[in-house]
């Protein structure tokens, strides 16, 4: 019996645990149709953090923005031009930039879901002329409300991990996510990302943040607790 409890348990964590994988793909040829990424996808409209409250924790938006909405980064609209001295409806309107030449060391985006959910990818875009496409980010997840400043994962925080592209060149699309096949990476209601200088002491011109719900997947974990049952019956028959 107590073999048996012991695989059972086995299977259970084998079914709710996932690594997470980090990807990262640069268009250098990019369109306004966002539509160079061939294994991540293009921006999504449909997402969980579409139209999701979104806030800045920490830090400040660069003088030379014309937005400084956060929430341009979760209403499901994208930059039309890599063109950052535009102030026109289809480019700044619709993208927001950090720099550390503000004064910021480090500035912070909170998302809030509007509940719980079981993440299966978080994708991050950006798109610029210059250098300023690179992203440099560490990415924190709770499912309860908590402190935002000082040590996130002193104040109960988990952290999914981070990037720091570099060397992408000029007018590049980029996009960095954190998924695994669809499965569960998180299940959280407020996700943090916190940005730094990217790898060219410059700031990053953002144009959307995608948070997409987990699929469920359970034929693989189906098996292993037949499995699982079937010797739990076989130990019942003798």
């Amino acid at each position: 019996m107590y073999k048996t409890v012991c695989l059972l348990i086995i299977v259970s964590t084998m079914c709710l645990s996932a690594a997470h994988a980090d990807l990262v793909e640069v268009d250098t040829s990019p369109t306004s149709a966002w539509n160079g990424f061939n294994t991540i996808g293009s921006p999504s409209s449909i997402d969980l953090a579409n139209g999701a409250f979104t806030t800045l924790e920490l830090g400040t938006a660069h003088s030379t923005a014309s937005n400084i909405d956060p929430g341009l980064l979760t209403d499901g609209l994208f930059a039309t031009n890599n063109n950052h001295f535009s102030n026109t409806s289809d480019n700044n309107l619709n993208r927001i930039f950090f720099g550390p030449d503000n004064g910021n060391t480090e500035y912070r985006i909170m998302v809030s879901l509007d509940d719980v959910y079981d993440i299966g990818s978080i994708n991050v875009y950006s798109w610029h002329a210059a250098g300023r496409s690179d992203q440099t980010y560490q990415v924190h997840f709770t499912d309860e409300f908590l402190p935002t400043t000082g040590d996130l994962s002193f104040s109960g925080w988990s952290s999914l991990g981070g990037f720091n592209t570099s060397g992408n060149g000029t007018d590049t699309q980029v996009v960095t996510s954190f998924e695994d096949g669809g499965a569960v990476i998180a299940s959280a209601q407020f996700v943090i990302f916190s940005f730094e200088a990217n790898s060219n002491n410059l700031g990053t011109y953002l144009t959307e943040i995608d948070i997409i719900q987990a699929v469920p997947e359970p034929a693989s974990c189906v098996g292993l607790l037949g499995l699982a049952l079937a010797c739990l019956s076989r130990r019942k028959r003798r």
